[in-house]
């Protein structure tokens, strides 16, 4: 899903739910893959939620382990922080993912900026081989869900006149 640079401060919550099969073949994983401050791009900020590993290793370099809705992820990251990835400790193939937790957690490390945008959410596999094998991979519920903060100086949803104004 595109957001096209939404702040991520702008959000008061973005979960996902999924559930995938794989046929444990070759090398893969199964991952989000969200896109901070552009999309594949200079300065922008590429992070993925392997939610299935495979034989599959990460690009970066391992920093530490974190945990966040009771799942366990082991977390890489290049030098330049152009690409962070959280790969589950244990591959789970079907649940719900907090997306703004994790994003919020890579914000507080300093990784990129408290005013960075969402431009993009995807989910989906990254495959490298099936070892010259027939192997099916299916998708068969992937939804998010995202709300934004409610803005405190807007008028209630379904007013249709506001307060008159006080003259003196």
């Amino acid at each position: 899903r595109d957001y096209r640079s939404v702040p991520i401060g702008s959000f008061a919550s973005i979960t996902s739910s999924f559930a995938e099969t794989s046929p444990h073949v070759g090398i893969y994983n199964v991952a989000y893959d969200i896109w901070i401050n552009g999309i594949a791009r200079p300065g922008c900020t590429e992070i993925m939620i392997w939610t299935e590993n495979f034989n599959q290793v990460p690009g970066g370099k391992y920093i530490q382990d974190v945990t966040f809705d009771d799942q366990s992820y082991k977390v890489y990251k290049t030098p330049n922080t152009g690409y962070i990835a959280f790969v589950a400790t244990t591959n789970f193939t079907s649940g719900t993912v907090n997306l703004l937790e994790t994003m919020k957690w890579a914000m507080a490390k300093g990784w990129f900026s408290s005013n960075s945008t969402l431009n993009q959410i995807c989910f989906g596999v990254e495959m490298v081989s099936t070892d010259d094998t027939n192997a099916t991979f299916q998708v068969s519920a992937f939804s998010i869900d995202a709300k934004l903060k409610l803005d405190p100086t807007a008028p209630a949803s379904g007013a249709t006149n506001p307060a008159p104004a006080i003259q003196r």
